[in-house]
């Protein structure tokens, strides 16, 4: 701790420029540490289902954390659909397609074309 108060007081002394570098050297050591404890703390957990027989990735299923966020990456399932053209889909999310568009200046609602 004396050690962390004699680096903190030795700041007063640096340039903003220092500073800075200081700041970032700082953020990137944050960075690294938080890898090597995320690492340290899986090698403890996976030591410890072994150590009780029991496979830790069912574990990590259990908990969710095996599924992927469709929302994520980009494949969500289709809300709309062209009537004549299957192909032509739309999530429902962003930009509404122009198909779609075009559909609704005839008179349609999207509610028709909903899946």
């Amino acid at each position: 701790m004396s050690e962390v108060k004699s680096v903190i007081k030795s700041l007063g002394s640096l340039s903003l420029p220092d500073l800075k570098k200081v700041m970032e050297a700082c953020e990137a050591q944050i960075v690294e540490t938080q890898k090597k404890e995320k690492a340290e703390t899986l090698r403890m957990m996976r030591e410890l289902a072994e150590s009780k027989g029991v496979d830790f990735e069912e574990i990590v299923q259990e908990l969710g954390g095996a599924k992927k966020d469709k929302s994520r990456n980009g494949n969500l399932p289709p809300k709309f659909r062209h009537p004549e053209d299957p192909s032509k889909t739309w999530s429902g999310r962003g930009r509404k397609p122009q198909w779609l568009r075009d559909l609704e200046a005839q008179g349609h609602s999207a509610d028709e074309y909903k899946v």
